[in-house]
């Protein structure tokens, strides 16, 4: 019987586990330091997996759980390790409901400047041609269907929300959202040949991407509502 052949890895994958291999380093010295020795296992087995797909030991196709997981799992049981050597006093409780309340009244004002930004942008928003509007409408499209997965796939969503902690850890998510939509432009319609074709490939990963996160935030929003209503 015929081995399967191991697929090597892609672009946005090495850069994903490039990224990946980072934080772990940055987790195993944290570990050592505090004596998190469950930390530190799983630290040095996720560094090997990541070895062994660039290697092309281990299939392309387990690249991407691996890159989830190792920006969670750390970051979870690190905070576990701690919690149990520590005991949150009532003071720390009090502010930490403060600081929530603040950040509540921070939230609803951002989110104000936000809908008048958008506002604004959108009376300013530049005429597209039939052609520009029918990819961008693909690109929409395409997009919330990705939003949609993205929003139900729990380890995706706790991978997005790390990257708000991470320096630098926001522009190589784009990066990886760019690549992923210019692959799908390429499915729909060809890699670009010429200047104009690669200004619709640009408008098509604009509202790719902005309408991927569109859809993720209103998902994550609508699962709120239903979590405070029950």
């Amino acid at each position: 019987m015929e081995t399967e052949m191991i697929r090597s890895l892609s672009k946005g994958q090495k850069v994903a586990l490039g990224i990946a291999f980072a934080w772990l380093l940055f987790c195993l010295l944290g570990a050592l330091g505090n004596s998190w020795y469950s930390v530190i296992l799983v630290c040095i087995a996720l560094l090997v997996a990541i070895l062994c797909l660039f290697k092309n030991k281990l299939d392309a196709k387990y690249a991407w759980t691996v890159f989830a997981v190792s920006l969670i799992l750390p970051f979870v049981m690190a905070g576990a390790s701690a919690d149990s050597k520590d005991e949150s006093s009532t003071k720390q409780e009090a502010e930490k409901v403060e600081r929530t309340k603040d950040a509540v009244k921070s939230e609803d004002s951002e989110k104000s400047t936000k809908e008048q930004a958008k506002k604004v942008e959108k009376e300013h928003e530049p005429q597209l041609s039939p052609k520009e509007k029918e990819v961008a409408e693909a690109g929409a499209n395409q997009g919330a269907l990705f939003g949609m997965a993205g929003a139900s796939n729990e380890e995706f969503s706790n991978m997005l929300d790390l990257a708000d902690y991470v320096d630098g850890m926001d522009d190589k998510v784009n990066e990886i959202f760019e690549e992923m939509a210019g692959g799908e432009y390429d499915k729909q319609y060809g890699a670009p040949t010429n200047a104009e074709e690669k200004k619709l490939k640009r408008i098509y990963i604009e509202h790719f991407i902005k309408a991927m996160n569109n859809t993720m935030d209103g998902m994550d929003a609508l699962e709120k509502l239903g979590g405070k209503r029950k």
